[in-house]
């Protein structure tokens, strides 16, 4: 238990991983590629969503990938994309049923 800090909210492992990013993406400019920006604006509106619904994926992926390899490394290398990728699509298709806004 005491290895795993990073999963207390409320300890300074998660403070420092927060200003860190936080500070990182202050200094995010305007890129000249419409995609990237149109790429980071779908990210952040539907942030909430993700961070909502990623534990589900995570839980799922972590069941699969976690029998077939051995290191931990290689579990996280597929276990990350796919619960990013999964939680984007999940809340991304469910912003485009009609009446979704009843939803948040």
């Amino acid at each position: 238990p005491e290895l795993e800090l990073s999963w207390g909210f409320d300890t300074i492992n998660v403070v420092m991983m927060t200003c860190g990013m936080f500070i990182l993406l202050l200094k995010v400019k305007a890129s000249r590629f419409d995609w990237i920006n149109q790429g980071v604006i779908s990210i952040s509106t539907l942030s909430y969503g993700i961070y909502l619904c990623h534990v589900l994926w995570l839980t799922t992926y972590m069941a699969i990938f976690k029998p077939v390899f051995d290191n931990v490394l290689l579990v996280a290398l597929f276990v990350v994309p796919c619960t990013f990728v999964s939680a984007y699509l999940t809340i991304y298709l469910l912003r485009r049923l009609p009446f979704s806004k009843c939803l948040y």
